[in-house]
């Protein structure tokens, strides 16, 4: 077996939530959102916050993924928009305001 790492493109997509769904713990655990999982994946994919690897053996021809790898940043818009705002901002945006307006 020869393991390579790489970044995960748009065309791997489906074969790693296939990776994910087939797996013995996760599969089970989280398989109501497995159908939504692709499109997700897909409109993440060259966004700043979110890294996805796979991993393929290259011993087969074409090479064969055997897992895959994840992580995302994510933050909670309300409390990045207190932090950078200021009172009147904020009061505006809870009265339905545009983001920034005095």
């Amino acid at each position: 077996m020869s393991i390579r790492c790489r970044p995960m493109r748009p065309k791997d997509v489906a074969g790693c939530v296939e990776i994910v769904a087939q797996h013995p713990f996760i599969g089970p655990r989280y398989a109501g959102t497995l159908p939504e999982l692709r499109s997700v994946w897909l409109s993440l994919l060259g966004r700043e916050a979110f890294r996805a690897y796979v991993y393929e053996d290259r011993q087969d021809s074409p090479p064969r993924l055997v897992g895959v790898g994840c992580s995302a940043m994510a933050l909670h818009l309300r409390s990045c928009v207190r932090s950078r705002l200021g009172a009147r901002s904020r009061h505006d945006l809870q009265r339905g305001g545009r983001c920034g307006t005095r």
